[in-house]
């Protein structure tokens, strides 16, 4: 097997490009990928969406072996945490993606690069779902994300560069999924990666020493957005929270949310756990909250009739309450 060729190299990002078609093979564990895509990069490394057989990863590369090394091991170390589990039993439940191995390989006039192999995430950007769900489903995907924090502060770090980018959600289900934890910092460290848009420090409301109340602050700023995305076209070169408090308290179902962030914010929870209770403990407008409800007694009927015997008479009944359904969503959407 010929060795790959790094077709660019950038040291300041810490980025590696290969080619599609290429193949890397382990220097130690000897199992060998093929490059199908990029997916991303970032300050640590370059993700790739890989083969192996009939399996996909995806494959993180880079020439920093301390920082491949410690995504790797916090990922894995959240992997024990549920113990007596698969990856495929955990799916859904799971918040950050399954790993499978690390190792390094030896590129052609570049020396070693290093490179950990984890789960394919698939799903859809969080602003997205949102924007088809609707603000209602924000509790939902708030609760699951302090869920994941909950866990990775117990181990001592802090996301880091929790954004809207880093989140995906599966459609069918609604579960969230994290992906680039490059950001991953030991508490009391500087962190590693930000974005702007979500970093305390750069609106002046702490440093960017890394602890829990650092990944609450950037949760809040994320809620903030999916809640009203033109909070982020602002111009927030100000670097004044008081714009966005001003536009989320316009409207009833953004303005009761505006507690719970600007606790967040100031550095009020001390844990994500406190966080998480206070979202729980949200009460949504009525009418927002009738229309949930409807929505969820549709798909408890659906999912009752799914589980029944059918004969050509359900299926022409099926049909016509699919109609039917498309047209209650569409009227139940737009009030």
């Amino acid at each position: 097997m010929a060795t790959p060729r790094v077709t660019w190299f950038e040291p300041k990002n810490r980025l590696m490009k290969l080619m599609p078609g290429q193949s890397i093979q382990g220097r130690w564990n000897r199992r060998s990928y093929r490059i199908i895509r990029p997916l991303g990069a970032g300050a640590i490394g370059t993700v790739y969406l890989v083969q192996e057989g009939d399996r996909k990863y995806a494959l993180k590369i880079s020439p920093d072996a301390q920082g491949i090394a410690l995504e790797y091991r916090v990922l894995h170390s959240l992997q024990r945490q549920m113990p007596h589990t698969t990856s495929e039993k955990v799916h859904g439940r799971r918040l950050g993606p399954f790993v499978s191995e690390m190792d390094d390989v030896s590129l052609e006039n570049r020396g070693l690069a290093f490179f950990y192999t984890m789960e394919y995430v698939e799903g859809t950007p969080v602003e997205l779902f949102v924007r088809g769900k609707g603000i209602t489903s924000v509790r939902r995907i708030a609760v699951q994300l302090l869920e994941f924090l909950k866990q990775l502060h117990v181990l001592g770090y802090a996301f880091g560069d929790l954004k809207a980018d880093n989140v995906l959600i599966n459609s069918g289900s609604g579960h969230l999924r994290l992906i680039d934890f490059g950001g991953l910092t030991r508490f009391g460290e500087g962190v590693r990666q930000y974005t702007e848009w979500n970093d305390r420090g750069y609106w002046h409301n702490g440093t960017r020493r890394a602890d829990c109340r650092y990944d609450l602050f950037a949760a809040a700023m994320l809620l903030a957005q999916l809640l009203n995305p033109y909070v982020k076209r602002l111009d927030w070169k100000n670097r004044d929270l008081e714009q966005i408090k001003k536009i989320l308290s316009s409207k009833k179902e953004t303005r009761i949310w505006l507690p719970v962030l600007e606790k967040a914010w100031a550095g009020g929870f001390d844990s994500a756990e406190q966080m998480q209770s206070a979202v729980l403990s949200l009460q949504l407008p009525k009418g927002e909250k009738n229309k949930t409800e409807k929505i969820q007694t549709i798909r408890r009927t659906i999912d009752r009739e799914l589980s029944r015997d059918w004969d050509w008479t359900h299926w022409t009944v099926i049909g016509m309450m699919g109609i039917c359904l498309t047209v209650m969503l569409h009227v139940l959407m737009v009030q």
